[in-house]
């Protein structure tokens, strides 16, 4: 609390007082500034009287008044600069007092010549030689450049006097913000080392209540979930009521046994631990979906499970949450079985659908007028849309029943990469988006299914087009890493890149990102990356140095390739 306290205020005085020392600084600046104007106006004043008597010395001896021309103008240069100065150092009694005199003597200069012209009017040249000669102009020229080098040398010791006051301080401030800064520092070591002590004491004193609680409470019977708690050992050591419902076991029956005891695949309570994959004290997978346990009377129950650990000083315990899913998964089996029977029961009119539409646009029926061919294309693409959903839901079906089966032989990955890159022209030329692709000159022998990589390799490249903004290029790349024995297929696109938000779930059914563009399922990059895997593959993607993603996969080559036999 002290530090909470004395660091604010500390930086707040600590702030006051930069905001000070700036202000003096700008000050000092500013009357710098002001005292060099000053000399610089100061300094013009000897110029202009020097003129106005350069021009009354030429009347007088030549008569001329086109001499005069500048003497007026001259006067009142010099005064109305008196009168600007005197406004300025209206703060400053000793330099407006060197002021004053040095405007009266101007005064009595101009009221000098003022004589000498009239006399040269009146009485000719040689009664104004006469008062020339005597000096009384030129004394009056030399006291005022006298007065005027005083004003200024005023000026500048009053500067640097003020100056050196501003070095001192700023010396004494730093002194006083190290001392600050010091002293802040100690405090908040002795406030940490409290706050250190007072926090470890609060610590024990909860791991000992906590210690308390969760041997008498944590199983609460009020709970709609089954929860037991699992000792050390991989033991049971208490159960709440609905746990011994849903396992028909009494509570007694079961505190005390192996945890082994209800698993669907009874194991060595021995390596309990290791089995959940509890390591320093914490569960690498805390959620378990779909787990089975086993009924009193022998039949299963599907439960999801949540795993909690409480570290007691004798070991670590395992807080074990289990819900019963079962009505959930009937009713999800129940669902696959409707979407793949929807799936299949649409596939085949629609298959037909498509090849009827296919004829009429092939002029099966005669010439159609445009508009009506331009509706049949419509209605095509929109049917091969829907029968690409369907397969993608049948694929998906087919990955969760373990049913989808892959026809992996000897072939060329450069002619599935080939394929793909003919088959996505008309994609990319509704996007208006130009697909290249870099091929090497040899063959690059895999083994694999051709059709399920033609549909990755679609998959990355419809997404690539999507994502790339018009004009843009979507480039295919393949090549080999002999290194390693592998084949590394590449699609790079010039889109934003992933959202750093849907990247941890960018490979999961129906994900799909906030704005993406087009239709699809979020589908597609699942079925990608099961058809990889079980390639012994692997499926990435990593943003590109120069914007956008690049989504790749990588296959083993295989060394008894026989380019003869490939499948192409």
């Amino acid at each position: 609390m002290a530090l909470a306290v004395l660091g604010p205020l500390l930086l707040a005085v600590t702030a006051a007082w930069l905001s000070n020392g700036y202000t003096v600084s700008e000050r000092l600046r500013e009357q710098t500034l002001q005292a060099f104007d000053r000399r610089v106006v100061v300094a013009t004043l000897i110029p202009r009287m020097t003129d106005a008597e350069s021009a009354q010395r030429g009347f007088i001896i030549t008569g001329s008044d086109r001499f005069l021309t500048d003497y007026a103008p001259a006067r009142r240069d010099v005064f109305a600069t008196f009168d600007s100065l005197e406004r300025d150092l209206a703060n400053e009694p000793a330099q407006l007092a060197r002021l004053i005199a040095l405007r009266d003597l101007a005064r009595r200069k101009f009221a000098e010549m003022d004589s000498m012209i009239a006399q040269r009017r009146a009485n000719g040249s040689a009664a104004v030689a006469r008062q020339v000669a005597a000096g009384a102009g030129r004394d009056l020229m030399e006291r005022m450049r006298a007065v005027s080098a005083d004003f200024v040398q005023s000026a500048e010791d009053s500067r640097d006097e003020r100056a050196a006051a501003f070095r001192d301080d700023l010396r004494q401030d730093e002194t006083t913000v190290w001392v600050g800064i010091i002293a802040l520092g100690l405090l908040g070591c002795v406030t940490g080392f409290a706050f250190w002590r007072q926090s470890v004491a609060r610590y024990q004193a909860r791991l000992q209540a906590y210690t308390i609680a969760e041997r008498n409470r944590t199983i609460l019977d009020s709970t709609i979930d089954a929860m037991a708690i699992i000792n050390p050992d991989g033991r049971i050591e208490t159960i709440n009521r609905t746990a011994s419902a849903m396992l028909g076991y009494p509570a007694e029956e079961l505190v005390g046994q192996d945890v082994g005891k209800v698993a669907q695949r009874p194991f060595d309570v021995s390596q309990f631990h290791a089995r959940i994959g509890l390591v320093d004290g914490r569960i690498r997978q805390p959620y378990r979906m779909g787990r089975t346990l086993v009924h009193r009377d022998g039949h299963e129950i599907t439960v999801d499970v949540a795993l909690g650990v409480i570290d007691l000083p004798e070991g670590c315990y395992v807080v074990v949450s289990a819900r019963d899913v079962s009505e959930r998964k009937r009713v999800e089996r129940m669902k696959d079985v409707l979407i793949s029977t929807i799936s299949h029961e649409l596939r085949t009119p629609l298959t037909s659908v498509v090849g009827a539409l296919g004829l009429l646009r092939g002029g099966a029926v005669g010439h159609l007028p445009e508009p009506a061919a331009r509706l049949i294309e419509i209605a095509e693409n929109n049917s091969r849309r829907l029968i690409r959903l369907i397969n993608d839901m049948l694929d998906i079906d087919r990955i969760q029943s373990g049913t989808l089966s892959l026809n992996r032989v000897p072939i060329d990955l450069r002619s599935v990469v080939d394929r793909a890159t003919v088959g996505s022209q008309g994609l990319a030329a509704v996007e208006s988006v130009h697909v290249a692709s870099s091929l090497p000159d040899a063959a690059v022998p895999v083994l694999g299914d051709a059709d399920r990589l033609l549909q990755v390799v679609t998959n990355l490249v419809s997404n690539a087009v999507r994502a790339t903004p018009t004009g843009g290029v979507v480039t295919i790349g393949l090549s080999t890493n002999i290194a390693n024995a592998s084949a590394l297929v590449t699609v790079d696109d010039e889109g934003p890149g992933v959202p750093i938000g849907f990247r941890d779930r960018i490979f999961g059914r129906f994900e799909r990102a906030d704005g993406e563009r087009g239709v699809g399922t979020g589908l597609g990059l699942a079925i990608s990356r099961e058809i990889i895997a079980r390639h012994d593959g692997r499926i990435w993607f990593e943003d590109r140095p120069g914007g956008g993603s690049r989504f790749g996969f990588a296959l083993d080559l295989d060394p008894d390739f026989d380019p003869k036999h490939s499948v192409r």
